[in-house]
């Protein structure tokens, strides 16, 4: 890291959320002058849907085809999971210059952070390796005035992340700090 600003050298450079995503998970969409949201992918969308759908199908197969209690467990599960990544992954982030507010939802809430509070952007890289996968994955952090950071968004594409990430900086006015390790 090769930033000099006293805040950057007291913020962690570690990712906040484990993990990430081998493909593009979010877009960022201008709604109006005054409002971006990051939004779901298309990609993200299908994968979400697919788990819903396989977990659907396993449960649905045990009243055609007998009770299997093995498949209808693991057919609940992939609807449960599926159901907690499309809620949690189709939940809007919101930059609202309106409201001078970012928020994530569908409405402004109690834990809405104000646009003036904001000091920086924050990627930070990430290596995924696992058994059988291993791929870069990008987390784009918002940085706090005290050092503090919160997650915005976590995905694979860089090209569209750091093409979103410039414009935000541009709406906000913020500047993009970034891990030295991409």
């Amino acid at each position: 890291m090769n930033i000099n600003d006293p805040i950057a050298k007291q913020t962690e450079w570690t990712p906040l959320e484990g993990g990430g995503a081998s493909f593009g998970t979010h877009k960022l969409v201008e709604i109006s002058t005054n409002r971006l949201e990051y939004r779901a992918s298309n990609g993200a969308m299908l994968f979400y849907l697919l788990f819903i759908s396989l977990g659907l199908i396993a449960v649905s197969s045990n009243f055609w085809n007998g009770l299997n209690l093995m498949v209808l467990v693991i057919g609940l599960i992939f609807t449960v999971v599926g159901g907690i990544l499309f809620v949690s992954g189709t939940t809007p982030k919101v930059f609202d210059k309106e409201a001078n507010t970012f928020w994530s939802g569908k409405k402004q809430g109690a834990d809405s952070i104000s646009l003036n509070q904001i000091h920086a952007l924050q990627v930070v890289a990430e290596f995924i390796k696992s058994k059988k996968k291993r791929y870069h994955s990008d987390e784009l952090n918002i940085v706090m005035k005290d050092g503090k950071r919160v997650n915005v968004i976590d995905h694979g594409d860089r090209l569209s992340f750091d093409k979103d990430a410039k414009k935000l900086s541009e709406f906000l006015n913020k500047p993009i700090w970034e891990s030295d390790h991409k």
